[in-house]
């Protein structure tokens, strides 16, 4: 005898299945993600100088509290720094996810700013021209907020409220993106494809 009902809830069943699984899946993704961001949590520095082309170097410091972040971008003209340009500050929330299909080891991630802040470091003023910053009314060594206006390069809110990056822990070491010579992060298809240089974890 065929029991119609009883092949309906076996297809129900596999659904059923099926349905956990994917949930399982994305809870252990996201329990694996939360893992790696807690693991962010403290403030890393960059291990020596970065070569930032053109012959200029920068430094970058990041602080990281449970979904909170903030990042130090500090420009220079020389590899002892001893001749800084300006200083950029980014604060906001942040989000671990899915393994990188592109670069083994790393995961995608979202910084997503709330604030944006500069400070000039030079009086320089071919400098200051150059690197675009006459129109913004800076003062060296004053921190002005540009969340809403930009400056030069450095985009407003609107125009970039977030970047897409990659995070990738070794060791004692953290990796993230290698940004893209033209700095644009922006858009989920302007994810760096590889890592950049290496931050350590300041005591």
């Amino acid at each position: 005898m065929v029991y119609p009902h009883l092949n309906s809830f076996a297809g129900r069943n596999t659904e059923m299945k099926k349905t956990l699984l994917t949930l399982a899946i994305i809870a252990a993704t996201t329990l694996s993600a939360q893992a790696q961001a807690k693991g962010l949590n403290g403030n890393w520095v960059s291990e020596k100088p970065e070569d930032a082309g053109n012959k200029t170097f920068s430094t970058r410091e990041f602080s990281f509290d449970g979904d909170r972040w903030d990042v130090k971008f500090t420009l220079f003209l020389d590899e002892a720094k001893t001749m800084p340009v300006f200083l950029f500050k980014g604060v906001g929330s942040y989000s671990v996810a899915a393994k990188s299909r592109k670069v083994k080891g790393a995961r995608e991630a979202v910084f997503r700013f709330d604030k944006k802040f500069v400070t000039l470091l030079t009086d320089n003023a071919d400098l200051i021209n150059n690197f675009g910053f006459a129109g913004c009314n800076l003062k060296k060594g004053n921190e002005q907020d540009i969340t809403e206006t930009g400056c030069s390069f450095l985009a407003s809110k609107t125009a970039c409220g977030q970047e897409y990056d990659l995070v990738k822990m070794a060791g004692k070491k953290l990796f993230l993106g290698a940004r893209p010579a033209d700095g644009n992060m922006c858009a989920v298809d302007k994810r760096p494809v590889a890592l950049g240089h290496a931050l350590i974890k300041k005591d």
